[in-house]
């Protein structure tokens, strides 16, 4: 079997890509970069490592000995299918953190500054003086943040907020373990008493079973009626028919999803119309920037090192647990 490389991305970044090439002939290995499934296919047989994304490129690929996936999330993979395999397992967390903090903040101050219903008035060709705005304009400055999700995503987006002087930054996870980039960090099992505390929530959770509907309808009900709720960790994490109701019935003030239960969200999902709930297609993470792509890949070349030197794969995933 040939000491092949296989990485298949729909944004093809020959920059990005030649820090694996550099690293993987420095072992004797080949890399080549495809942009979809099909192209890779006659390139897959003998590949012994693969970066990309879902189980199709597997069944194309009997000689892999290492799959790394190019996204953060690895729910929708088959641990069984890995261990029958013997196949080892990575991930790319850690890639995304700078992208989706300054999306978080994008759509927390177009929230608090109204931007979304300054667009419809600029749509109608309508000024509006100072006199006529009757909604208070909200800051960052000042305001109570709680992260749900401490991991690289929450205090990524902790460590850029911070410059904006909020009042406090409080972090949420399953251990309470103390991170650096918080004011303290509270379990998971407090929820209930933290929740009414904070004008905004930002939502950084992993897929797993022990984050499905974490945001339930008696969660949402303790929150805020000027709480504003923004999600770019998985869509499983909230129950999306309670958070229609809350909106609908002014019991929250808004929240902006990046992520939903069901992706590609269908047509007749009510979230598309629900007033002051602001979808975007999944996009915060996205490798659309060419900074979220080279660190993808120096991370993918860090690891090529590790696995050629015999060592533990920095960033090896246990599919079982989610992360």
């Amino acid at each position: 079997m040939s000491k092949k490389i296989v990485v298949v991305k729909a944004h093809k970044d020959e920059v990005a890509m030649q820090i694996v090439r550099d690293t993987a002939a420095k072992y004797g290995y080949t890399a080549e970069l495809y942009g979809s499934l099909d192209e890779a296919k006659p390139h897959l047989e003998d590949a012994e490592i693969i970066h990309g994304m879902g189980m199709g490129l597997l069944k194309y690929a009997p000689n892999a000995k290492w799959y790394c996936i190019s996204s953060a999330g690895v729910n929708g993979y088959d641990a069984d299918y890995f261990d029958e395999r013997g196949v080892l397992v990575s991930n790319s967390a850690g890639t995304y953190g700078t992208t989706i903090a300054e999306h978080i903040i994008m759509m927390a101050t177009m929230i608090m500054r109204h931007m979304f219903m300054f667009e419809d008035y600029r749509r109608s060709g309508t000024w509006l003086g100072q006199q006529d705005i009757h909604e208070d304009f909200r800051t960052l400055c000042g305001s109570r943040i709680l992260v749900l999700g401490t991991g690289n995503l929450g205090a990524t987006f902790a460590s850029r907020v911070r410059s904006f002087e909020p009042a406090s930054i409080i972090g949420g996870s399953r251990s309470g373990r103390e991170v650096k980039e918080f004011d303290r960090v509270v379990k998971m099992d407090e929820l209930d008493s933290e929740l009414p505390n904070y004008d905004l929530i930002v939502m950084c959770l992993p897929g797993t079973p022990e984050t499905d509907n974490i945001l339930n309808k008696e969660r949402l009900a303790l929150l805020s009626k000027d709480a504003i709720i923004i999600n770019v960790g998985r869509g499983n994490a909230i129950d999306e028919e309670a958070l229609v109701e809350a909106l609908k019935n002014d019991r929250i003030a808004a929240a902006a999803l990046d992520v939903f239960k069901e992706e590609p969200l269908p047509e007749e999902s009510p979230l598309w119309h629900t007033k002051n709930l602001y979808v975007t297609p999944h996009v915060s993470g996205q490798e659309t920037a060419h900074i979220t792509r080279e660190l993808n890949m120096r991370m993918f070349a860090e690891d090529i090192e590790n696995y050629c030197e015999g060592r533990p794969l920095k960033y090896a995933v246990d599919l079982r647990r989610g992360y």
